[in-house]
């Protein structure tokens, strides 16, 4: 059984619900959860909002073997779910959000908190951004890698609330 994915689906997020069996994809470029049943049909669509909608444009030059690279349209560069953690009662989502890249500003990121039934529980809004995200088994703290403008990699831990 095949479901075809929107174009956008370009290094999703990818992981099956320990609890329902439910298949979690988390788009790398937009504003969207799709849940799928084990058939690979649609249960439901999460929407953030509708501020992410890329437009995917052939890069002349990047050839892959059976199809091309894309890029995004002139100075653009979409990012929305980054990184995801499940503990045995969460679903953790890092979530950037913005349609342009300048790494001399300062880019924050949501965390974002789902139960097993896809119900958006809270958000975790942090100053600074960061990736490889890791929560420990009480749900308490939050881990995340943070890369400094000097391109070291730090880690970092925050309480939850």
């Amino acid at each position: 059984h095949i479901h075809y994915l929107p174009e956008s689906a370009h290094c999703p997020q990818l992981f099956r619900n320990p609890k329902t069996g439910d298949i979690w994809l988390a788009e790398r470029n937009r504003d969207r959860i799709w849940i799928f049943d084990d058939d690979l049909n649609i249960k439901k669509q999460i929407i953030l909002g509708d501020s992410l909608t890329p437009v995917y444009l052939p890069d002349p030059r990047h050839r892959l073997v059976h199809g091309e690279f894309v890029v995004f349209e002139k100075g653009k560069h979409y990012e929305a779910f980054e990184s995801c953690f499940l503990t045995s009662r969460y679903i953790y989502l890092s979530y950037v959000g913005t349609d342009t890249f300048d790494e001399e500003k300062p880019m924050g990121v949501h965390v974002l908190r789902f139960d097993y039934d896809g119900r958006r529980v809270c958000d975790y809004v942090l100053d600074e951004r960061i990736t490889s995200i890791s929560v420990d088994s009480d749900d308490r703290y939050l881990y995340g890698l943070h890369k400094t403008r000097e391109h070291k990699t730090e880690l970092w831990k925050y309480k939850l609330k």
